[in-house]
């Protein structure tokens, strides 16, 4: 769920951006996997846990952001503190609120 949802998302800031086409694709991809992952070893109906988790997948998505170009190209793209700050914040508060919408997702189906 989280690899497909990340994955059209990505696809979508693709679209949109002038990044690598694919990056942000792969990214949001395997962040969704990680955090996947993360879920079902940790108990993730506690929010503690959620926003750890949350905080591993951003803290790998920008890493991954910065080290794909400068392997690629040998020099790595700027990105404000502000982008990650922000960035961060808002997966931290919405983070809460998807892992109810696939917990409910999980019941139903």
């Amino acid at each position: 769920m989280g690899q497909t949802l990340g994955f059209f998302w990505g696809l979508s800031l693709d679209a949109m951006g002038v990044n690598y086409f694919g990056l942000q694709s792969l990214l949001f991809a395997l962040a969704g996997y990680i955090a996947g992952k993360l879920r079902r070893r940790v108990a993730s109906e506690r929010p503690t846990a959620q926003i750890a988790i949350a905080l591993i997948a951003n803290a790998y998505y920008f890493s991954g952001r910065l080290l794909i170009p400068y392997f690629i190209e040998g020099v790595t793209p700027p990105i404000s503190w502000v982008t990650i700050v922000l960035s961060t914040l808002f997966s931290v508060l919405l983070v809460i609120s998807v892992f109810w919408i696939v917990e409910w997702w999980m019941t139903v189906w």
